[in-house]
C-alpha cells in the first residue's frame, strides 16, 4: 500500500513538472515569436522633403534631414545664437582635409559660403545628442525658398546614422526610433553600404549589368547621373532629354546643367522604368526623393545597413510638364522666380510676381509642392491666376 501510495505521488509530482516545463516552453516561444517594439523618440506628419523638429537651448527649430549632408548645418542667421565659431586650424586633420574641398551635384562650394561652428547638444523628439564634433553654418534661405517653410538647420549623416528612421508614404508620417526595428514588420530588405562623408549606396540593374551603384541624397527632389553616362547613352533611347527648372542648393542657384529621363534601370528586381535625373557636375551618380515616393513605406536601418521597404510596384512612366514655371517661397509668399524667358513666353507672367490663387484656391507656402504639380499640369488654356504685380492686381488665363 505504502508503495502504491508513493508512485502515485512520484507520477503526479512528474506530471506537474511536465506541466510547468511546457508552460515554460510555451512562454520563451511566444517570446522568441514577439517582435518587440523599439523605443519611438519622434513621430511627426511630414509632406515631401522629410523636416523635423530639432530642440537647441529650449527653441525648437525645423531641419531638414539630408543624407547628402556629412554634418549637421546651421542656417547662418541663426548661428549666433545656437553656437560658437571655430576656425580652420580648429579641426582634426581628417576634416581639414574634408572640408578643404566640399563639393555639391553641382559643383564644389566655394570657401566663403560656409564657416565652422562647435556643436551644442540638442534634441531629437525625447534623444539628446551630444557626441558631435564639428558643425557648418551656411545660407539656407535657398532651401527655405524651394520647400516653402523657413529651414533652420540640416541634419547630416552622422546624426542620421544615430536613429533607423521609418517612412509611411501613404500616411506621410515619419517614424524615428532609437532602436532598429524588426525586418519583419517590411516585405522586402536589402543591404546598403556607408562610409565616412558618403551616403547610402544602393544598387541598380542596368541592361545586363549588375551592381550599378547610386548614392540616396533625401536632400534632393530628383537623381543625377555622371556625364560618362550621359555621353554613353546620348543617342540611345534609354535617355531622353528634357526641360527643366531653375536648381537650388549649398552652392547656389543654376540653370547651367541637364535634365534627363532615364529608362531601364531596375531595382532588387523591380523595374523603375521612367526617373527624371540631373547631370551631376561632380561624376556621380545619386537618388532623390522622387525614388524614395515610389515605395508605399521604407525605413533605413543604420545599425544593420538595411533599407527594409513595402512595395507592390515601384515601375512609374514620366508625365512632362505642360509649362516648366519655378516659383519661389519668400517674405511670407510664394512668387514666380528663377524663370527663363523661354518658360515665361507666351505666359503674360513676370519674375517677381507674386501668385494671390490659382483656379481659385488659395496656396500656403507650405503647399508649394501642391503648387508647383498644378502649375505644371493643368491644361493649356484652363490655368487661371490672380497676381500681384507691384500695386496691380491682375488676372491671367495661361
Amino acid at each position: 500500500m505504502n508503495t502504491f501510495i508513493k508512485n502515485t505521488r512520484v507520477i503526479i509530482l512528474l506530471l506537474v513538472l511536465l506541466g510547468v516545463i511546457t508552460c515554460i516552453y510555451i512562454i520563451i516561444k511566444k517570446q522568441e515569436n514577439k517582435i518587440i517594439s523599439p523605443e519611438v523618440i519622434l513621430e511627426y506628419d511630414i509632406k515631401k522633403n522629410i523636416i523635423i523638429p530639432v530642440i537647441i537651448k529650449n527653441k525648437e527649430y525645423r531641419f531638414l534631414v539630408d543624407t547628402g549632408a556629412s554634418v549637421n548645418i546651421i542656417n547662418e542667421k541663426n548661428a549666433a545664437d545656437i553656437s560658437t565659431s571655430l576656425s580652420f586650424s580648429d579641426l582634426h586633420s581628417s576634416y581639414q582635409n574634408f572640408f578643404s574641398n566640399i563639393k555639391s551635384t553641382t559643383g564644389i562650394i566655394e570657401k566663403d559660403k560656409y564657416n565652422f561652428l562647435k556643436p551644442h547638444p540638442f534634441f531629437i523628439g525625447t534623444q539628446e545628442i551630444r557626441d558631435e564634433d564639428v558643425w557648418l553654418s551656411m545660407d539656407l534661405s535657398l532651401f527655405s525658398q524651394a520647400m516653402g517653410v523657413d529651414i533652420d538647420g540640416i541634419i547630416g549623416i552622422e546624426t542620421f546614422r544615430k536613429f533607423s528612421w521609418q517612412i509611411d508614404n501613404v500616411k506621410k508620417r515619419l517614424t524615428v526610433t532609437k532602436d532598429a526595428p524588426s525586418t519583419r514588420n517590411y516585405q522586402t530588405c536589402d543591404g546598403y553600404r556607408d562610409m565616412l562623408n558618403s551616403m547610402p549606396t544602393i544598387w541598380f540593374k542596368y541592361n545586363n549589368i549588375d551592381n550599378i551603384a547610386f548614392m540616396i541624397d533625401t536632400g534632393a527632389d530628383e537623381g543625377s547621373i555622371s556625364n560618362d553616362l550621359i555621353h554613353y547613352l546620348k543617342n540611345k533611347s534609354h535617355l531622353q532629354p528634357v526641360n527643366g527648372q531653375a536648381r537650388m542648393n549649398a552652392s547656389g542657384v543654376t540653370s547651367d546643367y541637364s535634365s534627363f529621363i532615364l529608362r531601364g534601370l531596375i531595382y532588387n528586381g523591380m523595374p523603375v522604368d521612367e526617373i527624371k535625373v540631373d547631370e551631376s557636375k561632380n561624376q556621380e551618380y545619386t537618388m532623390g526623393m522622387s525614388f524614395l515616393s515610389r515605395f508605399d513605406r521604407y525605413a533605413f536601418i543604420p545599425s544593420r545597413m538595411m533599407f527594409c521597404y513595402d512595395a507592390s510596384s515601384i515601375q512609374q512612366k514620366y508625365i512632362p510638364p505642360v509649362r516648366n514655371l519655378s516659383i519661389r517661397y519668400i517674405d511670407k509668399h510664394i512668387e514666380l522666380f528663377y524663370n527663363t524667358d523661354v518658360n515665361l513666353i507666351d505666359t503674360g507672367l513676370n519674375n517677381g510676381d507674386v501668385i494671390l490663387n490659382v483656379n481659385g484656391q488659395k496656396y500656403a507656402p507650405e503647399q508649394i509642392d501642391d503648387l508647383r504639380k498644378v502649375l505644371a499640369d493643368t491644361p493649356k488654356g484652363s490655368l487661371e491666376m490672380t497676381i500681384q504685380r507691384g500695386t496691380q492686381k491682375l488676372a491671367m488665363q495661361i
